[in-house]
């Protein structure tokens, strides 16, 4: 990002998942979800806030989001090798 922009990622654009398990939707779903959230505290505290706490933000979002997206990648990939051998 450069001063005061940014670009966040979400759903697929941000980890692509194999179908077998499903997930890939309700990923995506909790990822607007937990975005909102962040945009709404960043909202929130307008007048106060800086580009700084933005970007802190976004990156509390990334690391809350990070590991259930990356856990269930991970199953998905194991139960398509099973599946498909």
């Amino acid at each position: 990002s450069t001063e005061g922009s940014f670009v966040v990622l979400c759903g697929d654009s941000a980890h692509a998942m194999p179908p077998f398990l499903g997930q890939g939707v309700n990923q995506a779903v909790q990822d607007a979800y937990s975005l909102a959230e962040k945009v709404f505290e960043f909202n929130e505290a307008v007048g106060t806030a800086s580009p700084k706490d933005l970007q802190k933000l976004f990156k509390d979002y990334e690391k809350a989001r990070w590991l259930p997206t990356t856990s269930i990648t991970a199953k998905a990939a194991l139960l398509g090798y099973l599946e498909t051998g």
